[in-house]
């Protein structure tokens, strides 16, 4: 058979006889099973089905879209505690003082106690990904 100036061969001399596998068995199903099985007929050869181009165009779907904005004028950044970004202080701070850092948990930056621990027994180090510092992450997930 011909299609656009490739060849396919017809399907009986795709498959193997069954003699060649006399004292192994076959590693792919029998044509006995394939032809008992309820299954609708598959094509043996390639059809090609050419769609008519949508009349008007797809409407872009909007992505994500943060609920609610800055409250401060001509500010267009997402807010992140009291109708603020943090720009205009919605962050929270590290209670430490002169530590600027984001708070974690409990009011403290990471490096002053803030986040979870690590869940990992006898690790002292805080949770990055799914409860588990990085290091520990990466072993789990490196070997699963």
């Amino acid at each position: 058979m011909m299609y656009s100036g490739l060849q396919y061969a017809p399907l009986d001399f795709v498959l193997l006889p069954s003699h060649i596998f006399r004292d192994k068995q076959p590693a792919l199903p029998s044509i006995q099973s394939l032809l008992s099985e309820s299954r609708p007929p598959t094509p043996l050869s390639p059809i090609l089905v050419s769609s008519p181009a949508p009349s008007t165009p797809l409407p872009n779907k909007p992505r994500w879209r943060p609920s609610k904005y800055c409250t401060v004028e001509s500010c267009q950044r997402v807010s992140q505690r009291n109708g603020l970004c943090h720009r205009h202080g919605g962050k929270r701070s590290c209670k430490e003082p002169s530590c600027n850092a984001k708070d974690r948990g409990n009011g403290y930056c990471i490096k002053h106690g803030g986040g979870r621990p690590c869940d990992v027994a006898n690790c002292g180090k805080k949770a990055r990904r799914q409860g588990m510092c990085t290091q520990h992450f990466r072993l789990v997930n490196d070997h699963a």
